[in-house]
């Protein structure tokens, strides 16, 4: 069952589509994340499965999850496309205490009626988990390019160990109509990789083995004739004469000659632009 002035907000929405302008749209706040080891945090960002996941609310009563322009897929989110919209569109998100980086990204297109002047605007804001205001992240309106998908990249690792609700609301004033679509929401928490430092251990000069030298042993040879108790003297030759009570002379000769013989050994992402046929009904007010 279409709800409530489907049809001819589709058809104004159409209006505002072929009206639209090439141009491009520069987010105020921009992140360049190096990868990590990160997780997706929202559940159906591209809204394939419906409003799985999202809390809609629109003050006049529209679906917001809608087949009518999306940036990927088969659905998207279409916001606002009547005078006096308050369209709401959020899903609560645990943000990881270890978190290094959290970032939030959104691609949005707007299609406006609205000639001069600022009057319509998306704010994409930060809620308690009981729906108090926590920070108005950012805003955009009906005075920004028209006619592409552009994205939004924003910060929210200030926010890490915290329950948070992330809402985009749209609202419109009473003349000239703006379409504000949404699609491909995403909420990455990364956490840093922490490579081990490698710890240089020092490798102990081994301790030189002394090996003690061996001392000379000196070796003395004495030859001796053990005829009579003569004392030898090294290198020298004595001659004794004795008397024989027989009356004959005897002669001992003694030689002493040491040898010392010393010893020693030494040791040693643009998706399609959507600008479908010009069908015009109604119109803004």
């Amino acid at each position: 069952m279409k709800t409530p002035l489907t049809a001819s907000r589709r058809l104004l929405g159409l209006t505002l589509l072929v009206l639209c302008c090439a141009g491009r749209f520069i987010p105020a706040h921009a992140l360049s994340l190096a990868p990590a080891t990160c997780t997706e945090l929202a559940q159906n960002g591209g809204f394939e499965a419906g409003g799985l996941g999202w809390q809609q609310f629109s003050a006049q009563g529209y679906e917001l999850v809608s087949d009518f322009n999306p940036r990927t897929g088969s659905l998207g989110i279409y916001l606002a496309g009547v005078n006096n919209a308050d369209d709401r569109l959020s899903q609560p998100i645990i943000v990881p205490a270890a978190a290094l980086t959290v970032t939030l990204s959104a691609w949005w297109f707007l299609a406006t009626a609205e000639i001069a002047g600022t009057f319509d605007t998306m704010t994409v804001s930060l809620l308690g988990p009981g729906g108090a205001p926590l920070a108005d992240l950012l805003t955009v309106d009906n005075s920004a390019t028209v006619g592409i998908w552009d994205e939004i990249v924003l910060d929210l690792t200030a926010y890490a160990g915290q329950t948070v609700v992330i809402q985009f609301a749209a609202r419109t004033d009473a003349n000239n109509i703006s379409d504000f679509y949404l699609d491909d929401v995403s909420v990455m928490a990364c956490a840093a990789i922490v490579t081990p430092t490698a710890t240089a251990t020092s490798t102990p000069s081994p301790t030189p083995t002394v090996t003690p030298t061996a001392t000379a042993t000196r070796t003395a040879t004495q030859t001796a004739t053990p005829t009579a108790p003569v004392t030898a003297t090294p290198t020298a030759t004595r001659t004794a004469i004795s008397t024989a009570t027989n009356g004959a002379t005897q002669t001992v000769t003694v030689t002493s000659c040491p040898t010392v013989t010393p010893t020693a050994t030494p040791h040693k992402v643009f998706a399609r632009y959507y600008l479908p046929y010009l069908s015009i009904t109604g119109g803004s007010q």
